[in-house]
């Protein structure tokens, strides 16, 4: 009886050992749902781990990089990008936001549509 009893403690032992993870810092991004051409908005970081370093990348509607900053999180675990609007070359469309950490897991997602006609656009192409 004490066996088995031996048998089952080492196993759920075992069992927890192997099963245990570190746990991640659950981040969000605020921004505004819909940007146009000459918006100014302030994009906010908030629930990572104080004091690290996290990386900020930017993909267009189709998923390709555009843009990446690293950035340092303060004290309380959030980073501020003010005056964050969008580029005159940017594409209409899906503008995707991802924060990962140094080893390049994505740990907050956020989505914002750009709307609009890029002022690139109407003065390079349409002459207007």
């Amino acid at each position: 009886m004490r066996l088995r009893h031996a048998v089952a403690a080492l196993f759920v032992l075992f069992a927890l050992a192997f099963s245990v993870t570190p746990a991640l810092a659950a981040g969000s991004i605020s921004f505004p749902a819909a940007q146009t051409y000459g918006d100014q908005a302030t994009l906010t970081i908030a629930g990572l781990q104080p004091n690290t370093t996290y990386t900020l990348s930017i993909l267009d509607p189709g998923g390709r990089p555009v843009f990446s900053e690293p950035f340092t999180t303060g004290a309380t675990g959030g980073y501020r990008f003010p005056d964050f609007g969008p580029d005159e070359t940017d594409l209409p469309g899906a503008v995707i936001f991802q924060v990962s950490m140094t080893g390049g897991q994505v740990i907050a997602t956020s989505t914002t549509t750009l709307t609009g006609v890029s002022p690139y656009f109407r003065v390079r192409r349409l002459g207007a």
